[in-house]
């Protein structure tokens, strides 16, 4: 052992330096044996780590590794437990989603439109089998005769709007040209189609709620988010060709019967009928709760799978920095 004062060895450490005379205490002698130890075991942990206090007491360094294992230990916890919370939001979503699928799709089977007027009528009943669909109340009205536009013609659901197209929108699809032959109505074939895609809707509806509920992974929300945006434009497209009469298979036929039953007299189709001589036959849609159930269930179901594409998209970036396996 070395002394404090002068730095030469020291035969007994409990007598004065045989050096400068020197005599160590016996909390130097402790300072002194820990400071020895410690820079022989590679200085892993320094005496400078401790400061002695007033009373003799130990004081522990900030950057002791005790301490790490504490802080890791809280770290760790609060990550598992922000984890768990954001997969029972994630969950929430999935199911809340699910749920309004699912209603979206009862909602198809709604009444959507009731259509009502003489032109309505007598653009309808241009094909005697779809006479099915007219209501009771105004089977055998005659052609001529006038209706007013609260009465009711025909209540189509968004299934009806399919039914109809499938079974009797081929008869709407001519109409008389000035030489008295037959040629194809453009307006009316287009109308078709957006009829016959109301499958798509049922179709697309049942697929994304099976996939909501069969999977776990988020990587199939982008596809449901865009059966979403599928089904609006879908939608979007059959509610314009039944209120937007220039655009309507019904009163292009209806147009085309007083073409061919009046003598002379100009015939023009109008934002709510047809008008002939100054005779005004009404066509008049109203929308029914049914339409309102489906859009609003329709824009619900998009905010949630656009929020659950965004959860996928940040999971993806955060598991690309990591290294990790995206879910």
């Amino acid at each position: 052992m070395n002394c404090r004062e002068c730095g030469n060895e020291m035969k007994k450490k409990d007598q004065p330096c045989e050096h400068c005379g020197y005599v160590m205490t016996q909390s130097e002698d402790m300072d002194t044996v820990l400071k020895t130890i410690f820079s022989e075991e590679g200085g892993a942990v320094s005496v400078a780590t401790q400061s002695k206090t007033s009373t003799g007491s130990v004081k522990q360094h900030p950057h002791n590794s005790k301490n790490r294992p504490v802080k890791n230990r809280e770290g760790q916890g609060a990550k598992r437990k922000n984890k768990n919370a954001g997969e029972r939001m994630v969950v929430i979503l999935r199911m809340s989603l699910a749920g309004v699928m699912m209603l979206f799709s009862i909602s198809v089977f709604l009444s959507w439109f009731d259509i009502g007027g003489t032109a309505a009528y007598v653009g309808i009943v241009q094909n005697a089998d779809s006479v099915k669909f007219i209501n009771s109340e105004v089977v055998g009205h005659g052609l001529d005769e006038p209706m007013t536009n609260d009465v009711s013609v025909m209540s189509l659901s968004g299934w009806d709007i399919y039914r109809f197209a499938r079974k009797y929108a081929a008869g709407y699809e001519y109409v008389t040209a000035l030489d008295g032959s037959l040629k194809t109505s453009l307006v009316s074939v287009i109308q078709k189609y957006y009829m016959l895609a109301m499958l798509l809707v049922v179709i697309t509806s049942f697929i994304g709620t099976v996939l909501v509920l069969a999977t776990k992974s988020l990587r199939w929300y982008g596809v449901i988010r865009n059966f979403g945006v599928l089904n609006a434009v879908i939608i979007g497209l059959n509610l314009m060709a039944m209120k937007v009469t220039w655009l309507n298979m019904f009163i292009i036929n209806a147009k085309d019967y007083f073409k061919q039953n009046q003598e002379s007299g100009q015939l023009s189709i109008v934002h709510n009928g047809i008008t002939y001589e100054g005779s005004h036959y009404i066509y008049d849609v109203q929308l029914e709760k049914g339409v309102y159930i489906a859009f609003g269930l329709l824009l619900v179901w998009l905010i949630l799978s656009i929020i659950l594409v965004e959860i996928r998209g940040r999971r993806e970036e955060k598991a690309i920095e990591q290294g990790d396996e995206v879910l």
